[in-house]
């Protein structure tokens, strides 16, 4: 047995024990671009990536997604990209609304995380222009939530004042919004500019 091998085996067992313990919030973005560093590496942890492509499609098919949201990703496999953040009951409101989600709060423009009653949701970090002051800059944050645990409702909760929607319910008409922020082109709300901050 070389060394090569040893090195082979030590590092898929390491990467494997980390995975199982934690494979729902690793980064697959970050994993996607660790594989493809050569062939080699790619051959050692195929089978890997696959498993955890296969989990984390399977962890956002056991919530009651409503399908215009899967629409807006493009389907289960590009939400498997999304990254994870930990959730903090605070940003739970009065109302049990998630609206206490800052920019500061988030890493990505996009992420996913599950609150403390298994509702799953998603984060819109924005960066918004004024029409009348091309130069003032403020953030936003959109949390796209289900209302009740297991429920078919989504609903919108914003800690900002500026905000995408319009209702605080989730319509079939914002999936084309949604959609072309995902593509990073701007959308214009009234005197506002919205632009994913990335």
């Amino acid at each position: 047995m070389s060394i090569d091998t040893i090195t082979d085996d030590l590092y898929y067992i390491i990467l494997h024990e980390a995975i199982e313990k934690n494979n729902l919030f690793i980064d697959i973005v970050n994993f996607t671009n660790i594989i493809l560093i050569n062939k080699h590496t790619f051959n050692i942890l195929k089978n890997l990536y696959k498993k955890i492509i296969q989990k984390k499609i399977y962890f956002f098919k056991s919530f009651n997604i409503n399908n215009d949201i899967i629409q807006i990703f493009g389907g289960y496999f590009n939400m498997t990209k999304i990254p994870y953040f930990n959730f903090n009951n605070n940003f739970i409101g009065p109302t049990q609304y998630i609206d206490n989600i800052c920019s500061y709060h988030l890493k990505s423009p996009i992420m996913f995380s599950v609150d403390k009653y298994n509702r799953l949701l998603f984060t819109f970090k924005f960066l918004i222009k004024h029409l009348n002051n091309l130069m003032l800059e403020s953030k936003s944050v959109t949390t796209l939530f289900q209302r009740y645990t297991g429920g078919n409702t989504w609903v919108y909760g914003n800690f900002y004042k500026e905000t995408i929607n319009d209702t605080p319910y989730f319509k079939t008409d914002d999936v084309k919004i949604f959609k072309s922020i995902i593509d990073r082109k701007t959308i214009q709300k009234e005197y506002l500019f919205f632009n994913l901050d990335i």
